[in-house]
């Protein structure tokens, strides 16, 4: 059964994130979750800090 519009959450509920990240880790994955309470859909300068770092080590840079 479909949840009808405006009436979704606003994101991804907790036990969702944690069972994705339970999976990840389980093919061997190295896994962070992090949770912005309140925040929605919207990115974080933290977020963004830390794509760039990610992106940095797989490309063989600094950040």
């Amino acid at each position: 059964m479909r949840t009808p519009p405006g009436r979704r959450p606003a994101g991804v509920g907790f036990f969702y994130v944690r069972a994705s990240a339970g999976v990840f880790e389980g093919l061997g994955a190295d896994v962070e979750t992090r949770f912005y309470d309140g925040l929605g859909h919207a990115i974080t300068t933290d977020e963004l800090v830390r794509i760039d770092e990610l992106v940095g080590a797989v490309a063989g840079g600094s950040g």
